[in-house]
């Protein structure tokens, strides 16, 4: 009668195999966590053509794409995302596409056949990750602790001056950062006022979504539906990324 062969498994395979099993529960179950935290979570990955996840569905996309994350209870939160629907539905007529919180249906947004390139606003509490040079992160003046921010690289990030918070979670981070103030130092600031108008100025060149360097320059913008200086200058940046 054979005796079965008995594999002796060395104690430190054994110990680092226990480890990484461990170690993805932990993943995981953190995973689970920030979803039940942030239901409206954005991701848009690098890969051709990005994709966005939310919640209930997921759709395709090859387009440029801003993002306005913070809260959305206050009147200026609500009016920063209004602010921008109006001015680039302006800007860019039938090429515009809005989803607000929590509203993601993707089906049609781009098929392949269409003669300009669509974009993209959405705004959501928290943004999961973003790597994609086509897009555009909006901090609000709302964004704090209660927000979530995961992998930002390669994409471009416009945050208010004067909110710390921001400027801290964006600390290290493989980006281009647009500051909006009114210091000499921020990259946009206004300039002067002229009746209806605000006269924005770029006080260092920034690299666009398409690529195209674009250098110091002042141009007007019509103040609209908002007089929030941030909500403004955060527009104007957006506008001069998305070329």
């Amino acid at each position: 009668m054979k005796t079965a062969e008995i594999t002796r498994i060395p104690l430190k395979l054994m110990k680092k195999h226990i480890f990484s099993l461990n170690e993805m529960e932990m993943r995981n179950q953190k995973q689970i966590d920030k979803n039940k935290r942030f239901p409206d979570k954005i991701r848009i990955s690098a890969n051709i053509p990005e994709r966005i996840y939310s919640k209930k569905r997921k759709g395709i996309l090859r387009m440029k794409s801003i993002v306005l994350t913070g809260d959305h209870i206050k009147a200026t939160d609500k009016q920063h995302f209004t602010f921008f629907k109006e001015e680039f539905e302006k800007q860019y007529p039938g090429q515009l596409i809005t989803a607000g919180r929590n509203c993601f249906n993707h089906t049609d947004f781009f098929d392949g056949t269409e003669e300009k390139e669509k974009i993209l606003i959405s705004e959501s509490s928290a943004v999961d990750v973003i790597t994609s040079h086509k897009s555009i992160i909006v901090f609000k003046e709302s964004f704090s602790e209660k927000n979530y921010v995961g992998d930002l690289k390669n994409c471009t990030a416009v945050v208010n001056a004067e909110n710390s918070f921001s400027i801290k979670t964006l600390a290290g981070k493989e980006l281009q950062t647009i500051t909006c103030g009114l210091s000499g130092k921020d990259t946009i600031t206004i300039s002067s006022f002229t009746g209806d108008c605000v006269m924005i100025s770029l006080q260092r060149e920034i690299v666009s979504c398409s690529g195209k360097i674009i250098q110091p320059k002042e141009f007007p913008i019509k103040i609209g539906s908002t007089k929030n200086l941030y909500i403004i200058m955060s527009y104007a940046a957006a506008g001069l990324l998305i070329q």
